[in-house]
Parts: structure tokens; C-alpha cells; sequence
């Protein structure tokens, strides 16, 4: 027999797994943003992947596996910052999808 408790407990736990699929769904989109706005300024400025990691100092090989379609990979902090720095934006505008990767 549930009591009380256990149906508070089960709302609980409900709750934190849409929370927890919320999240997800997030560092997904930024990580397709990322991945998308890395690939279109590097196409702005001219450059290959190799460039772009000669640019901040990464090895290429990191590079093609941040931009890699398949990639579930989101550099850490630093290197985010570093590549914005080298494409000359924000590492706001790096993770912030626009209105083409939106969907409706």
C-alpha cells in the first residue's frame, strides 16, 4: 500500500529526472551551437581546423574532435576561451545558437 510518503517521494524523483533531461537537452544544444558557430567563423576568417589550432596553441587532433559532428565533447572553460579569443568573439556568442539552428 503507497503511502503518503512514497508519493511525495516518487513526485521528487520525477521531478529530478526531468530536470536532470532538461539539462541534457541544453548542453546538447550548446554543444551543437558551439560546434556550428566554430565551424562558420572559421569559414569567415579563411582558416582550417589546423589553423584554428595553430591559433590558439591546441593540438589539431583536440580541434577536429570539439568540431566533429559526432563529438559529445565540450572543451572545458579555458580552451572555449581560447577560441573565441582566436575568432575574435565571445564565448557567449561561441555557445549561443542562432536563429538557423533553432528549431521551431
Amino acid at each position: 500500500m503507497l503511502t503518503i510518503n512514497d508519493i511525495a517521494a516518487a513526485e521528487q524523483a520525477e521531478k529530478g529526472e526531468k530536470k536532470l533531461r532538461r539539462t541534457a537537452l541544453r548542453r546538447k544544444r550548446m554543444r551543437a551551437a558551439f560546434r556550428a558557430n566554430v565551424r562558420a567563423l572559421c569559414e569567415r576568417e579563411g582558416w582550417s581546423f589546423a589553423e584554428l589550432a595553430r591559433q590558439t596553441g591546441l593540438a589539431a587532433s583536440q580541434v577536429r574532435t570539439y568540431v566533429c559532428e559526432a563529438s559529445r565533447i565540450l572543451p572545458g572553460d579555458d580552451k572555449i576561451a581560447l577560441i573565441a579569443s582566436a575568432l575574435n568573439t565571445s564565448v557567449e556568442e561561441l555557445l549561443r545558437p542562432h536563429k538557423s539552428q533553432r528549431r521551431a
